[in-house]
């Protein structure tokens, strides 16, 4: 939380008037009045005219009037919207604009994030041994090693049949537009399932958007049994499934982060 609030420019504290004022909300304020950054206290689920009133009690943080709404049928928000739109600069300018966006794609719990926190060197992304933490896309710039570039940790791909939540299916359609939007996608599979006809679905979508690939197999260390030439002949199974693309970039980590951007950066 401490991270997000620091990069933030606008911060919108949203609050349940249903709950009414909690510990964690207070501890929270707290951190918000100390940051100095604007910040937009919202008082949600106020779906009636009594429920206006209940939102006073929100005053005691200290963080100015509470936008009333009701989230799950947009009443309120057009004029939060509006506020808010109004903090923008009118001559502010993207610094990340035009740096080579490098997403980081797979299935759920194939370890991306994980990926992503490695090649960083810290925590940036949550990661659990649950399939499906990651619900939204995470960029993240990288300027180490003579690169500059954005990295973008992605929800997890499921076959469309095992998509039925709701929250799921926007993750997915953010997923598909990390991989619209990027110069190199990063394929992940899973060493322990090896190449499956979903990151196969996975890699021609990527092909079809014509973008660079590179394939990243990882938990390699979960594989038994292996010998002095497992992982050549594990790549080479790879690429007879990828065929007739015959010139995708594969390998298994641990690698030094240096030599694997090295190798991306090849792929511009």
């Amino acid at each position: 939380m401490e991270v997000a609030i620091e990069e933030a420019n606008v911060i919108l504290f949203v609050v349940d008037v249903e709950s009414g004022v909690t510990d964690l909300d207070e501890a929270v304020a707290n951190m918000l009045r100390r940051s100095n950054k604007k910040v937009f206290l919202v008082a949600n689920k106020v779906d009636n005219n009594s429920r206006i009133n209940d939102a006073s009690v929100f005053y005691k943080f200290g963080l100015g009037d509470p936008y009333c709404l009701a989230a799950i049928n947009g009443s309120g928000t057009g004029d939060l919207l509006d506020a808010v739109v109004a903090e923008f600069p009118e001559d502010y300018v993207d610094p990340n604009e035009g740096l080579p966006k490098f997403a980081i794609i797979g299935q759920p719990n194939v370890g991306k994030s994980s990926l992503l926190n490695t090649l960083i060197g810290e925590d940036r992304s949550i990661v659990t041994p649950i399939a499906g933490t990651t619900r939204d896309t995470i960029n993240q710039r990288y300027n180490k090693f003579g690169h500059d570039f954005i990295l973008v940790d992605t929800a997890g791909l499921r076959r469309k049949a095992r998509v039925k939540e709701d929250v799921e299916f926007y993750s997915v359609l953010r997923s598909l537009r990390a991989i619209e939007d990027s110069d190199v996608c990063i394929l992940m599979i899973d060493a322990e399932n090896g190449l499956t006809a979903q990151d196969l679905a996975i890699f021609h979508l990527i092909e079809k958007n014509r973008k660079g690939a590179v394939m990243v197999v990882n938990k390699w260390d979960l594989v038994e049994e292996k010998k002095n030439q497992s992982s050549k002949e594990f790549a080479d199974k790879i690429k007879k499934k990828l065929m007739p693309f015959d010139d995708v970039r594969s390998f298994s980590p641990p690698l030094k982060r240096s030599n694997v951007f090295s190798k991306f950066w090849k792929l511009l």
